[in-house]
């Protein structure tokens, strides 16, 4: 009798037990403080290796799980300044994580646009031809661009094509030049390009000091190179 209801008692309690244990639910998220950087460089991707956040159970328990990019949201670095972003695993999502995207060249510096300057070098025939594209799509027409262009060699026999603007520079010293671009209608650049041939081989070059303006106002651009 005494080791059937003894039976009865351990199959009453396991079944409790596998009772609470179902019933353990998830009832929300926190992310530990100092999980992710809080200044963050212009252009750079978010990075999760080695993060975690945590989950809370309804019995108040916890456990680590580790985060992925596709738990990001709203988290963007084309422009500095202060932004914010959240975790989702799930139907939870974190509190706010607040951080600041900076330009590395330039802490001082505002970037408020994702418009960027990119450069691509040839050698040809003894020269280097280097072409200059402005990309991005929330300035819709760029009517002018200035910039400072530097060599680790002598800047000699410089030509510059332009399709659909004018393109001059000044000689600042002899391994730096100052470009200024601008449109020569009123309907500014829809596509901006120009190619640049400068003689010898000299691909170490920097772009620095960029200045777009769009007519109403100038934006400043991150270096290249």
């Amino acid at each position: 009798m005494k080791k059937g209801f003894f039976c009865v008692l351990v199959c009453f309690l396991l079944l409790l037990c596998g009772c609470e244990t179902e019933s353990k639910t998830v009832v929300g998220i926190r992310i530990p403080d100092g999980t992710f950087d809080t200044m963050i460089p212009l252009d750079s991707e978010i990075d999760v290796n080695g993060k975690n956040l945590v989950l809370v159970y309804s019995d108040k328990s916890t456990k680590y799980l580790p985060i992925s990019v596709d738990m990001v949201v709203g988290f963007t670095s084309r422009t500095t300044g202060q932004k914010q972003m959240y975790i989702r695993s799930g139907k939870y999502s974190s509190d706010p994580i607040t951080y600041t995207v900076y330009d590395p060249s330039d802490a001082s510096r505002a970037i408020e646009t994702e418009m960027r300057l990119t450069v691509s070098a040839e050698a040809e025939n003894g020269d280097m031809v280097y072409t200059v594209r402005l990309k991005g799509e929330d300035i819709e027409k760029v009517y002018a661009l200035s910039c400072t262009w530097e060599g680790s060699d002598a800047i000699d026999g410089v030509k510059i094509d332009m399709e659909n603007g004018t393109c001059t520079y000044e000689t600042v010293s002899s391994k730096k030049i100052r470009i200024l671009a601008y449109s020569t209608t009123e309907e500014g650049f829809s596509a901006f390009r120009f190619t640049m041939r400068v003689k010898g081989n000299d691909r170490d070059i920097q772009v620095k000091k960029i200045t777009i303006s769009d007519g109403e106002r100038d934006y400043d651009l991150p270096d290249v190179g």
